[in-house]
């Protein structure tokens, strides 16, 4: 009731695309999960549409084992998905203040 802003999202599109193999034996050895969204942002007093995205877009990538590569830490699709979203709320922010 005393929201300024409404926020509205929608999942269109979940993606989990693999990005580099294990030559050894064609394991993926790296996936990049992308959470698409169409995304409105409403001022609640006015109902006037500030801004509107059909296609917001969070990724991560994430390495479903231990690799080979330096610095490379095992992480799962769930904890991926959870960085994902994490990354599409950032945007989100950065997005609704940078006309501020």
């Amino acid at each position: 009731e005393s929201a300024d802003l409404i926020l509205r999202t929608e999942l269109t599109e979940f993606r989990k695309d693999a990005l580099r193999y294990n030559n050894d034996n064609d394991e993926v050895d790296e996936y990049r999960v992308n959470v698409v969204m169409r995304v409105t942002l409403t001022d609640a007093s006015t109902n006037n549409e500030l801004w509107k995205s059909d296609s917001f877009t969070g990724d991560t990538t994430y390495f479903p084992t231990t690799s080979s590569l330096r610095n490379v830490t095992k992480k799962s699709e769930e904890q991926a998905i959870a960085d994902a979203i994490d990354d599409i709320a950032r945007r989100i922010v950065e997005r609704t203040v940078e006309d501020w």
